[in-house]
């Protein structure tokens, strides 16, 4: 994928084709179409706000886009565990603390057999409970190693493919799948924890929600340097609205890093 192409060669912006892919990923992984452009955009404006360095864009740009690479890959496992839909399940588990054992208790009594006969739900939920942490782990690590695999075949950065992988870790070692702890967490993966996120929330509850969100997350999910500078977003009218609309192109467009193009 070479970002320049001989002369008289007709090309696509690899953002272009990424974006639109990252809508199936979007509906995959049970969130609102946009998901990934927007926490995109919520990322690459953190980026700037912390300064980091323009040779480290790129890789985060990608990361953005293409973070729920693997989110098919424990679809089915996660339907089966639980006897539920698995866009459902995720798109639940968005809005919730998971690491705190009593939201992620009534997480598994809500989404245990839904809707089916109390005894089933019963036999469901001890089933659940029975795996204990490695369970979940388990379905987790199947979804960051996928995604940092096909990150790999798609030649992306080996910086974005660290981000992909360490998506869900927290910044106090309670995520997943490695418990990763502070700088231990490759920064690119901070930044992506922290913009999807937020965006769910925004989208969901509201740009004061999503802040709410972030600070009391401050230190446990999410990196207190990233969540202070996000602070200094807060006031930028402009691009909470311009989030809040239909589309991003042109914004996408103009926060990607380095113009790669793939041949047609």
């Amino acid at each position: 994928m070479a970002e320049t192409l001989p002369r008289g060669e007709i090309g696509v912006r690899m953002s272009e084709v990424l974006a639109g892919l990252s809508y199936a990923l979007d509906l995959t992984e049970g969130q609102r179409p946009g998901h990934s452009v927007r926490s995109c955009l919520i990322g690459m404006r953190l980026a700037e706000a912390i300064g980091l360095p323009v040779a480290d864009r790129s890789a985060l740009f990608y990361a953005l886009l293409m973070k729920d690479l693997g989110c098919s890959s424990n679809a089915a496992r996660f339907a089966a565990l639980f006897g539920a839909s698995d866009h459902d399940l995720k798109t639940d588990i968005q809005h919730i603390n998971w690491s705190r054992a009593l939201e992620s208790f009534r997480f598994v009594v809500r989404n245990a057999a839904p809707g089916q006969p109390l005894l089933s739900r019963v036999w469901r939920l001890l089933a659940i409970l029975s795996r204990g942490p490695e369970g979940a782990r388990e379905v987790v690590r199947t979804r960051c190693e996928r995604g940092a695999d096909i990150a790999r075949l798609l030649h992306l950065e080996d910086a974005t493919v660290k981000a992909i992988r360490a998506l869900d870790e927290h910044w106090d070692g309670q995520g997943q799948p490695y418990s990763l702890r502070g700088h231990d967490i490759p920064l690119l993966a901070r930044v992506l924890g922290l913009s999807q996120t937020v965006e769910v929330f925004f989208s969901t509850y509201g740009v004061v929600t999503a802040y709410d969100m972030a600070l009391a997350r401050r230190g446990t999910w999410f990196d207190p340097d990233l969540v202070d500078a996000l602070l200094t977003v807060r006031s930028d009218t402009e691009f909470w609205r311009d989030l809040a609309g239909p589309d991003h192109a042109d914004r996408l467009r103009a926060v990607e890093p380095a113009e790669r193009m793939m041949p047609t």
